[in-house]
């Protein structure tokens, strides 16, 4: 089955989420939380508790009972998370759906963990392509997160959404995460299923020109589809900047 990929955004702001810009959306905007900036780890008895791990299930990983006392908004989240790809109601406004991408964006690494969990078992198209969008508004939060997600080896829908979220963040001022990106990006663009390769090929488009250009210029070697001429014209795109 070809895989389905979007790659126009629609949580995705023109400038990133601020503390100035909730004082845009209107009176909602203040049930907003102000930026939470949670550590890789947190419990309430002694400050620290994994991440779930990307293998279990969203039920056992967040709604044990060992878990209850972490403090996270799981229910607002939860509602959050329905209203992925939805563009009725309050999100038919672009007031609206800047609303609810602040709402993920606060949360930073946490939410794109939280997300990508969910991702694995979601089959509604428009969810997924919302949960895209999420995280690549995160920006470089949700890179290391994905990575994670992409060691997996998760089925080759929900890589090519990952890759995908990739695509739109922009690296060119982070080498060392760019280059951890690059080695995921290769294995990829080696793939035998032509979508994964397609799509990985557009992700590279968030590393510096100078990696994507020598990812890109590596692929020719084995890359013998018409996909050549696209690498080739991305090739060229990276030279000229």
């Amino acid at each position: 089955m070809a895989l389905t990929l979007r790659r126009t955004q629609f949580w995705k702001p023109k400038e990133p989420f601020t503390n100035d810009t909730k004082h845009t959306l209107g009176s909602d905007s203040q049930e907003l939380p102000s930026r939470i900036v949670l550590p890789p780890v947190f419990s309430a008895s002694t400050g620290t508790i994994p991440l779930p791990d990307l293998q279990g299930s969203p039920q056992d990983e967040w709604d044990s009972s060992s878990r209850r006392s972490v403090v996270y908004p799981e229910k607002r989240f939860r509602k959050e998370y329905l209203r992925l790809g939805t563009v009725t109601g309050d999100l038919a406004t672009a007031e609206g759906r800047a609303r609810a991408g602040l709402f993920w964006t606060d949360w930073g690494a946490y939410a794109a963990e939280w997300l990508i969990l969910r991702l694995r078992d979601e089959t509604n198209v428009d969810v997924v392509a919302g949960v895209v969008d999420v995280l690549t508004s995160l920006g470089e939060e949700s890179v290391v997160p994905i990575l994670r997600a992409l060691e997996k080896q998760p089925e080759a829908e929900k890589a090519a959404s990952l890759l995908e979220a990739l695509e739109w963040i922009d690296l060119s001022d982070n080498l060392p995460l760019a280059r951890d990106v690059a080695d995921k990006i290769k294995v990829y663009l080696s793939d035998e299923k032509y979508e994964l390769r397609e799509v990985a090929y557009y992700a590279t488009r968030a590393l510096p020109p100078a990696i994507a250009t020598e990812l890109l210029e590596l692929s020719l070697t084995w890359e013998m589809s018409d996909l050549r001429e696209f690498v080739a014209s991305e090739i060229r795109d990276r030279n000229s900047e």
